[in-house]
């Protein structure tokens, strides 16, 4: 897999984490900062903690899935941009809080959770770790941290949110499709 594709896949993985973190800066403008690093390090560690737990799992049963790996990948892929389509349309956006811990902690898995099927992926493909979670973990800081920073400067979150969950699930299939393909 290329850095390019890497990026991309982190791109796609991080637009959940960004739609909870723009809608977070909705809060508290004077709490702007705080809680955009806040999401920052949780939203970007949590990602890549996730993509780990899912490559070792991959890793672990690689053995068994190693001939389907195109098919897993492509499957997961599409199944996590499917989700996030579905979820721009069937939900209304929330506004949350990043000032209590375990809601904090809640949405971190909650927005990590897709990163542990693309680590399945990366492991059934044989691709190593190191490189691509660094690169989910950093790109969903940042994307977290202006996504922060961002709803804190607009009033019309609905189109956006469903804009970056359409666009993170479209890149997420392309990119399970592009896999499959090659």
């Amino acid at each position: 897999m290329s850095t390019f594709s890497i990026v991309l896949l982190a791109f796609g993985l991080s637009m959940d984490a960004f739609a909870v973190s723009v809608s977070c800066g909705l809060n508290d403008p004077d709490l702007l900062i705080k809680e955009a690093s806040l999401a920052g390090i949780t939203f970007g560690s949590f990602q890549a903690g996730m993509t780990a737990l899912g490559w070792i799992l991959g890793f672990t049963f690689t053995n068994f899935i190693s001939s389907y790996s195109q098919t897993i990948s492509l499957v997961l892929l599409s199944l996590i941009g499917i989700k996030m389509i579905y979820e721009a349309f069937a939900e209304e956006p929330k506004v949350f809080s990043l000032t209590n811990i375990m809601l904090l902690l809640s949405l971190g898995v909650a927005t990590s959770v897709d990163a542990m099927a693309a680590g399945v992926s990366l492991a059934s493909l044989n691709i190593g770790l190191t490189f691509p979670a660094m690169i989910i973990g950093l790109l969903t800081f940042l994307v977290s941290f202006f996504g922060v920073i961002i709803g804190c400067k607009i009033t019309q979150i609905i189109s956006l949110n469903r804009i970056m969950n359409i666009l993170g699930g479209v890149i997420l299939i392309s990119l399970g499709i592009r896999i499959f393909i090659s």
